[in-house]
Parts: structure tokens; sequence; C-alpha cells
């Protein structure tokens, strides 16, 4: 079969963002996979084309949509299909057109699909100060509000002691160890690209008050009684 070289024109058009590069046969696209891409073919002949068919050469799975066949006029006839979503990768696709008498022209499109890049940024958030009150001097590092997290890290930057954290890469933890007085804690994510710091206070607990006698009270050690914190013991006279 003859192959038909100055009548066959294929472009590739995108109904969002792109970039085409189009020959006289061949065309190169740049899109996302977030891109809705149309592959058309537009062939001209004087007899006229009785079949265009399309096969994917090369590139990730996809299956072709069955396409569009529509005749501008009695020489020349644009097939066109649309493709959604593309896994990222390079695809080759190729068109041949037969014309009435036989004659066919064929052409590569390329399309380049990209991935998306998420643009938002990381966002550490390392949660609300807490208060605990001794002898509970345990907690949680809550950092499950962070955004766009790959990676995190636990740190005590402040505080009357040095405190154990469970396992300081992950972004609920516990603390424990403490006494009274506040401390810091930092949360790292994404290898520093963000910080967030929050506050521990520690109270300390309620305390009994302590009894203690007069010291001319006649005591007796065979009479003894625990009294106050630190069981005290002491004796008491039993004559009054």
């Amino acid at each position: 079969m003859k192959r038909l070289l100055s009548i066959a024109f294929i472009a590739l058009s995108l109904a969002s963002s792109g970039q085409s590069i189009c020959l006289a046969w061949a065309c190169k696209q740049t899109i996302t996979t977030a891109d809705t891409v149309n592959v058309f073919v537009r062939l001209t002949s004087p007899d006229g084309y009785k079949s265009i068919t399309w096969q994917k050469l090369s590139g990730p799975t996809i299956v072709l949509p069955i396409p569009s066949i529509t005749r501008i006029d009695s020489q020349t006839v644009q097939s066109l299909f649309t493709l959604k979503k593309l896994a990222a990768g390079t695809y080759i696709f190729g068109a041949a057109g037969l014309s009435t008498s036989g004659m066919t022209a064929t052409a590569n499109d390329t399309v380049i699909a990209n991935a998306v890049v998420i643009s938002s940024p990381a966002r550490a958030q390392a949660g609300p100060d807490q208060i605990i009150t001794l002898p509970n001097n345990t907690i949680v590092l809550s950092g499950s509000n962070s955004s766009y997290v790959t990676t995190s890290w636990w740190r005590q930057i402040a505080g009357p002691s040095s405190i154990a954290i469970g396992n300081p890469s992950l972004q609920n933890t516990i603390a424990a160890g403490f006494i009274v007085g506040k401390y810091q804690f930092e949360l790292n994510i994404n290898g520093g690209a963000s910080l967030d710091t929050m506050q521990v206070t520690v109270l300390p607990g309620l305390v009994r008050p302590e009894y203690r006698y007069p010291a001319d009270a006649n005591i007796r050690s065979n009479d003894c009684e625990r009294v106050g914190i630190g069981d005290i013991c002491i004796s008491i006279d039993g004559d009054g």
C-alpha cells in the first residue's frame, strides 16, 4: 500500500492546561494526571477516507475508548477520543487512515502525563498545652492534627528534669516521669519543614497536715498511735 505523506494532519488538544508541539506527522503533549486530553486526527484525500484506526504503541496500561469519526467534507475526515485521569507516564498513540482508493496515512501522538504535585505545605501541630497534678506524671504527646506528614520527631526542649518519651518518631506517644514544674516539647515534621511546641505544667499533689503534740505532753511508749503524714508514732498519757 502507498502512504499519502501530504494529506494528513494530526493534533492533540487539552481541555485544561498543558503544552503541545505539533509537527507535520506527530504531536507531543505535556499534561498532568488531573487533566483531560482530546486526541484527534484529521485526514484529507482527493477520494476521501473510509476508516481510521487507533492503537496504543507504548506507555502504561490503558483501555482506549471508542473514537468518534466525523466527516468534515467529501475529502476530509476526523477521528477523536478523550482520555481522563491518566496514570503518570509517557504514552504514544498511533493513527492509521485508509482512503477510498486503498492508500494509507499514519501518524503517532505522544502524551506525557506528569503526576500532580501537592502544593499544600506541611504543618506541625503539637497540640494544646496540658496541666497535670501529681501523682499523675504521664501525658500523651499528640501531633495527630499535623498535615502532610512523612516523618515526625518529638523532643524535650525545657523542664526541671529529663522526661522519657516513649517513641519520639510517632505522632502520638507517651511522655512520663514528670516532677513539679514547667516543661516544653517540640514536634518536628518532615525533617524540619515545620515545627511546633507545647507546654506541660505539673502541679504538686494535695498534702495531708501533720499533727504534732506539745513538747511537755506526758508520753508513754506503750500507748502508740499513728497520726498525720509520715506515720508519726506518738504515745499519749492515759491519765489525761
